[in-house]
């Protein structure tokens, strides 16, 4: 998540409370990994998709039916309501390699975004987001991990992720080529006590991998797939969320990156994708609203925004930041 200015008093107790053992958790990048040939991209990554802000590289997505792409939450929300912004800022290319090949991959507008029920900007619990595309594409989409196999994951189990994001934890360097990272399935329980003790929840729609202060997602990857290699096909587990100390936002030492569990929400999947429901509506009234403003969290509802811009926040240490790319717009 992103938190932007609210109120100067606002501002002064949430900063207040950020000094007391917390941290910031930064935007995604690809630390420590390799860059993805085109070849293997078209082999066996055909779903993975790029998600641009009015025409800029932000974070990262999935597809996963012929006109439907994964996302992040917080990639695609109004900050401090986590209402969805208007799919007229959303533009994806599918089957993406090269982000400065303008031909490369297969283009589409968003004209839906649906955000989870739940979705709360301050944890960045149910950090998921599904768009519906302007058409449909030829791509082949990935598989979703069951609940099932999920379950069976055990500690070390060796998981990929990738995207486009910074590959420094000292400054801002962003390719254009795809880059891939291995990280290693971590132990729930340990990861959610290391965070609490620096006042940052783990929730059981998320989990853990990497901490080895060597390899992670980090800024600009967020949105992007994290997946298992099952019988020669990647199923992918997981969307990058979050993760990181406030003294180093990416591959810090063990502080594995976050993600958002994806088993957990494939009947919602399954239901947006069969139309059953409808973006543009929210069950929070006017003063749900104000209170989220107060509070920084969210009332559940899928939702498709309706809001001309993008916000971009003042980062605050001490809460959650989610592993996007800023962009100017």
């Amino acid at each position: 998540m992103q938190l932007s200015t609210r109120t100067i008093s606002s501002v002064l107790m949430l900063t207040g409370l950020m000094f007391i053992g917390t941290q910031a958790f930064a935007e995604a990048r690809i630390i420590g990994g390799t860059q993805v040939s085109e070849a293997t991209q078209d082999e066996s990554y055909p779903w993975i998709t790029a998600l641009l802000i009015n025409g800029q590289a932000s974070c990262g997505a999935s597809l996963i039916g012929t006109q439907w792409v994964l996302t992040a939450a917080h990639c695609v929300t109004n900050e401090e309501t986590g209402v969805a912004l208007s799919a007229s800022n959303y533009s994806v290319v599918v089957n993406d390699y090269d982000l400065g090949t303008s031909s490369d991959g297969e283009s589409r507008t968003v004209t839906e975004v649906y955000v989870a029920d739940g979705y709360d900007t301050v944890t960045l619990d149910n950090d998921i987001a599904i768009l519906k595309l302007s058409s449909t594409v030829t791509s082949a989409p990935i598989t979703l991990m069951s609940s099932s196999d999920f379950n069976a994951l055990s500690d070390g189990t060796s998981l990929k992720v990738m995207g486009w994001g910074n590959t420094s934890i000292n400054r801002d360097i962003y390719p254009n080529i795809l880059r891939e990272v291995n990280v290693d399935y971590a132990n729930f329980t340990t990861c959610k006590n290391q965070y609490a003790a620096i006042g940052a929840a783990v929730t059981d729609n998320m989990f853990c991998a990497g901490g080895n202060g060597q390899t992670d997602s980090c800024q600009g990857d967020s949105g992007g797939p994290i997946m298992q290699l099952v019988d020669g096909t990647y199923q992918q587990v997981g969307i990058v969320s979050t993760g990181g100390t406030q003294d180093q936002s990416c591959a810090a030492l063990n502080y594995p990156g976050i993600y958002t569990r994806l088993s957990n929400y494939q009947s919602w999947i399954s239901s947006v994708m069969a139309g059953n429901e409808t973006p543009g509506t929210r069950s929070d009234d006017e003063s749900n609203v104000k209170d989220n403003e107060a509070i920084g969290s969210t009332s559940s509802g899928s939702s498709s925004g309706s809001l001309g811009g993008v916000f971009f926040m003042l980062m605050l240490s001490g809460l959650w930041g989610a592993r996007k790319r800023r962009v100017s717009v």
